[in-house]
């Protein structure tokens, strides 16, 4: 089990609750489109996060079939996993943690 975070661009550049729980119900629809410019765009998403935090490890990056690249800590960090599609990021992080683990 893990907390769950759905990240995604609104379409208002304003957070909207609506928006976000039909992204999270469509069974992640929209991230099923998967062309050069999703591609592309997924791409920018991960270098970026890598950018900011060079120790996560890609997987999936030259999978061309996948529709989406997850990146993972390594072992000994802190777990956790971003699913990174063209339209939002899936941050997963389990809640096994308890004590002085919970707070890091």
């Amino acid at each position: 089990m893990s907390y769950e975070v759905y990240c995604y661009r609104p379409s208002s550049d304003v957070p909207n609750a609506t928006e976000a729980q039909a992204l999270r119900e469509s069974d992640e629809g929209a991230a099923r489109w998967d062309d050069e410019e999703a591609h592309q765009v997924r791409r920018k998403i991960v270098d970026a996060l890598l950018k900011y935090n060079p120790r996560l490890r890609p997987f999936g990056l030259d999978n061309n079939k996948a529709n989406h690249i997850e990146l993972n800590s390594p072992k000994g960090d802190l777990v956790i996993q971003l699913q990174v599609y063209w339209d939002h990021v899936y941050v997963s992080i389990p809640y096994w943690y308890k004590g002085t683990e919970a707070h890091q």
